[in-house]
């Protein structure tokens, strides 16, 4: 598709108020930035989850990732999916935290992030509690099998400085 084809694409639609307009440049230098171009394909799919969801990508609710030629890969964010929770009328708290083998072997799930330096990070976890469930919905998650990593085998820059975080969040 020609540049000035792509121009005249555009994705319009309202959450509350607020008329959210996304076109391939607008997705291209705003949301994904970088150097790696996304396919018509690519923004299609990402600006209709977005109209369908209802996620406002410019507050960080939604990420269309890009690198070089790999697929884009398009996220929802963390605190948009909390947000609904939260609003939930049934929603009834909720517990995350980190899996750590501890200098003795020992594995342990912990609340939060905290971890000492002796201690290797091998995993998250997290539960969901609803008044109208009898049991919380429980997940844990693998570091190795989540974490994302560059060509040559190394994380990324997130999860190689903020591994416990991130963790973290894949399993909320």
């Amino acid at each position: 598709m020609s540049n000035e084809a792509k121009q005249d694409v555009s994705v319009v639609y309202k959450i509350d108020d607020n008329e959210i307009k996304l076109t391939p440049k607008i997705v291209q230098d705003y949301i994904v930035g970088g150097s790696a171009q996304i396919s018509m394909p690519e923004f299609k799919m990402f600006t209709e989850l977005c109209k369908v969801r209802k996620l406002n990508p410019f507050l960080k609710e939604a990420y269309l990732i890009k690198y070089g030629t790999q697929p884009a890969q398009i996220v929802v964010g963390k605190d948009a999916i909390l947000k609904r929770a939260i609003k939930h009328t049934q929603f009834d708290g909720r517990d995350q935290g980190i899996i750590v083998v501890k200098e003795d072997g020992n594995i342990e799930e912990r609340k939060g992030t905290f971890k000492l330096t002796c201690e290797t990070l091998v995993g998250g976890w997290a539960k969901v509690y609803r008044k109208d469930w009898s049991h919380p919905t429980y997940i844990s998650v693998s570091l190795d099998e989540v974490a994302q990593k560059k060509g040559d085998g190394t994380f990324n820059s997130n999860w190689a400085t903020k591994s416990a975080t991130m963790i973290e969040k894949v399993a909320l």
